[in-house]
């Protein structure tokens, strides 16, 4: 999936603070701390500095709606295709999930978030 319409021409320069930040990132990077979480009350910026992390990965980025894609794996079944899906979800370099809190995810996709998170360790 594509960024969220309007963050395609996100830049660094509208985000408060951005030289303190990346040099946080850096830091965060280089030291292997990962997952990283944003957040924020609505219209703080979040998304804004989620496509301007995921714009600086030139190849292998995915980009999804966390509850679009909880919806997606609680409705995985064993086939090839999901199996090739769940492969490029583990796999890719850098996996951004936008709006995680929005809505409350069943027990059941709280668990495949789990295991995707599980899965990507050392991503």
């Amino acid at each position: 999936m594509p960024l969220p319409p309007g963050y395609s021409k996100a830049t660094w320069e509208r985000v408060r603070n951005s030289d303190e930040i990346r040099a946080f990132l850096r830091e965060g990077i280089a030291a292997g701390h990962w997952p990283l979480y944003i957040y924020g009350h609505r219209g703080t910026g979040k998304t804004c500095l989620a496509a301007l992390i995921h714009a600086s990965v030139s190849t292998g980025a995915i980009w999804e709606r966390a509850d679009s894609l909880l919806d997606e794996l609680s409705q995985f079944r064993r086939t090839a295709e999901d199996g090739k899906r769940w492969e490029r979800l583990v796999g890719c370099r850098l996996l951004t999930l936008d709006d995680l809190g929005v809505r409350m995810p069943t027990e059941f996709m709280a668990a495949k978030l789990f295991d995707l998170l599980e899965a990507r360790k050392g991503r």
